[in-house]
């Protein structure tokens, strides 16, 4: 089956005719678009065979309006100029990618997006390869022009499947349902935490972390505190990336009914050291579900600022 990973990396902001490369943090948000489609990977697949990535991933390639007024957006595929990650080479064709349409508007305020669809050729000499290509969503038209890049990052099989198992394969992403998650906030900055003293997210940095059941059974969700860096988020400038992942306290596993969701209790226990004052740094929560085909995963950044 398809295995995925979701990961925020950063995002391009165009300015008149200048180019600025700013990090996924917080900010960002603010600044006129914003998108959950930031590098995605998919892993395992097949050749000959075309892929529905929203089913595949369980989210379209998807823009935010963050502004206040309606824009005109413009997605186009595009092969990569440089990589992060060079064992993953460009797309050699870009005709591999279709958009279902490529052009629309959004409303203040509103999130708006396409489906992506990825045909891998039915060639034996793509076994075992890894490719990337980029989505360049940006607004069209008069005023300020804002963009944003996303990255689809995906390896083909090393070996091909039965046609039974490739059947079994194709209908395992069309039935995404049987283990969609969600897990809230994205993002949370705590302030005022206290060296040796407990503190508690959601009593005393308002912040409430939760987990939603999507998919039509009960999940068990496996849940961990992990650097950034093992995430592929890119640490955001000025906090740490979380030197001491135990310091943040969550349940290792929570059951969820169908359709329900349950709070992620959330609380932080520095060590007594003053030399911690005014000290800041990130860590992120994961969430895995127990016994799915796929390395379903999400993510929610918690930035910690402890009080001088």
């Amino acid at each position: 089956n398809v295995e995925y990973r979701i990961k925020k990396v950063f995002f391009f902001l165009i300015f008149l005719h200048s180019t600025f490369y700013i990090l996924h943090t917080a900010p960002l948000w603010g600044a006129g678009l914003a998108s959950r489609f930031s590098v995605v990977t998919i892993d395992n697949l097949q050749p000959g065979v075309t892929y529905n990535v929203q089913e595949a991933v369980g989210m379209p390639l998807a823009v935010i309006n963050k502004s206040g007024e309606k824009v005109t957006v413009r997605i186009d595929a595009q092969k990569p100029q440089f990589q992060s990650r060079p064992e993953f080479e460009p797309i050699p064709d870009i005709s591999w990618v279709r958009l279902e349409k490529n052009e629309f508007e959004i409303k203040a305020g509103e999130e708006k997006g396409t489906n992506v669809f990825l045909t891998i050729p039915d060639d034996e000499r793509l076994l075992g390869k890894k490719f990337q290509v980029n989505f360049w969503s940006r607004t069209i038209g008069a005023g300020i022009q804002l963009g944003l890049m996303g990255s689809l990052r995906f390896e083909i099989a090393k070996s091909r499947l039965s046609p039974e198992d490739l059947n079994r394969h194709v209908n395992g992403i069309k039935n995404r349902t049987a283990w969609a998650m969600k897990l809230t906030p994205l993002k949370a900055v705590l302030s005022n935490v206290v060296p040796g003293r407990l503190y508690d997210a959601e009593h005393d940095g308002g912040a409430v972390f939760a987990i939603a059941n999507l998919s039509e059974k009960k999940l068990v969700f496996n849940l961990s505190v992990k650097p950034f860096a093992e995430t592929e988020i890119e640490p955001a400038p000025d906090y740490a990336d979380c030197p001491h992942p135990s310091w943040l306290k969550v349940p290792a596993k929570i059951k969820v009914r169908r359709g329900r969701s349950a709070k992620v209790p959330l609380k932080i226990q520095l060590p007594d050291d003053k030399n911690l004052s005014g000290y800041r740094f990130s860590c992120a929560i994961e969430a895995t579900v127990e016994g799915a085909p796929v390395d379903y995963r999400r993510f929610s950044q918690v930035f910690v600022e402890i009080k001088r």
